[in-house]
């Protein structure tokens, strides 16, 4: 090893004990655990396979965001329009030999026709802003 090299060692070391609060010892065994990783080698705190898969899967079921907020206290508004559309749409397809199987409030509709089952969503877009 080079003069300069054991100086950037005994500097990184110096670091690493300033920062984590370790011994010289500790610091050299860092240092090496660091170059192992780097390589690709197994080091002495890795995970046991069974809970690498599980740590695998947690972290994966983690990452989506939880969406949901506090319920809100103001009722949703029904919207007469929709229903009435959906409805029409009803009694045309029970006039065309559908079944009705349900209805999800005023927006949905599942029918059955000729051995399949439908389900019809009505939107209604925003208008455009400006």
């Amino acid at each position: 090893m080079t003069e300069k090299e054991e100086l950037d060692n005994a500097e990184e070391i110096n670091r690493i004990r300033y920062l984590l609060k370790c011994t010289t010892e500790e610091a050299i065994d860092v240092i090496e655990q660091d170059k192992k990783i780097d390589k690709g080698e197994p080091t002495y705190f890795d995970l046991p396979p069974e809970q690498a898969k599980q740590a695998i899967k947690q972290a994966q079921k983690n990452m989506g965001h939880s969406t949901k907020g506090k319920p809100s206290a103001k009722p949703r508004k029904v919207d007469d329009t929709k229903g009435a559309l959906l409805n029409g749409c009803r009694i045309y397809i029970e006039g065309a030999g559908g079944h009705t199987l349900g209805t999800k409030t005023e927006t949905e509709y599942t029918f059955e026709y000729e051995g399949d089952t439908y389900t019809l969503k009505l939107t209604k877009h925003r208008k455009p802003k400006g």
